[in-house]
């Protein structure tokens, strides 16, 4: 296998950033669920892009960071399906939890560096 060029030092840092995302997600889900939410549906995908590389670093579980990697998928897939589909409501799934959104107008999390990183990972 080939060596990192970076080795990171603070791994507890790293391992404490993961846990705040993993309790913040239920949370997160709820407001988008509860208040039809694009904002906090957008500002997600982010995070789940954090927790990813977070994880690499930290060398968690292979499962965990396929998770993480699964969440930027579903955030983003919601996120765009949002404001493409506005006045419709429609299915999505995050995190095993399905649930329905009508869309709406586009607000933010939506510019070119956004869809970049979301199609990147796809």
């Amino acid at each position: 296998m080939i060596a990192r060029h970076y080795k990171e030092t603070k791994i507890e840092l790293l391992l404490e950033d993961i846990n705040e995302y993993e309790e913040r997600v239920p949370n997160k889900i709820n407001t988008i669920k509860t208040h039809n939410s694009q904002g906090v549906l957008g500002g997600s995908i982010q995070d789940a892009i954090s927790a990813f590389g977070e994880a690499v670093l930290a060398e968690v579980p292979h499962q965990q960071i396929v998770r993480y990697l699964q969440h930027i998928k579903e955030f983003g897939s919601a996120n765009f399906a949002f404001v493409c589909r506005q006045g419709e409501t429609f299915d999505v799934t995050i995190n095993n939890d399905t649930f329905a959104l009508t869309g709406g107008p586009a607000g933010a999390y939506l510019h070119t560096d956004v869809w970049e990183k979301y199609f990147m990972q796809r």
